[in-house]
């Protein structure tokens, strides 16, 4: 897997970036992907983006708990396939992030096959109570996703 944050223009949404192969076991008995595996892909891009996040972070207390998550399914993903996921990052709240996702192929980046968002809120490791971003762990989010204030 291959991750990358690809710079924005300033005021231009930032995207971080995941290529993921898919697995024959991966598909459902009309030999294309599985609808709960794109959900699967989306977990596996979003934890290798929080991973990057906490190692530019590793004194954070925080967790982050999914808050919401939908898949819009537009064409299906045949094996073999290596899949390239976008986080665009489009919110920071108090103690949350919205994201939107894109689900490409690699080798045809002009077709969107599956489009989704999720919300996470960060709380406390101790407590679980929502807490919210300190202004290190927003630093952290702005270097991830590149974000360049305006």
């Amino acid at each position: 897997m291959q991750s990358d944050s690809s710079p924005g223009a300033p005021g231009a949404k930032a995207v971080f970036s995941v290529t993921v192969p898919i697995r024959w076991g991966d598909l459902d008995a009309q030999n294309h992907l599985s609808n709960v595996v794109y959900f699967r892909l989306f977990e596996e891009a979003r934890i290798h983006m929080l991973n990057r996040m906490r190692t530019a972070d590793p004194d954070a207390r925080r967790m982050n708990m999914l808050a919401h998550a939908s898949c819009d399914y537009l064409r299906p993903v045949h094996y073999p396939a290596t899949l390239r996921i976008d986080h665009t990052l489009n919110r920071i709240g108090r103690t949350s992030l919205d994201f939107s996702l894109e689900m490409r192929c690699a080798d045809n980046p002009d077709i969107v096959y599956a489009r989704g968002r999720y919300v996470l809120v960060g709380a406390d490791l101790e407590t679980g109570r929502p807490v919210p971003w300190s202004e290190p762990q927003l630093d952290v989010l702005r270097s991830t996703f590149s974000i360049t204030e305006t």
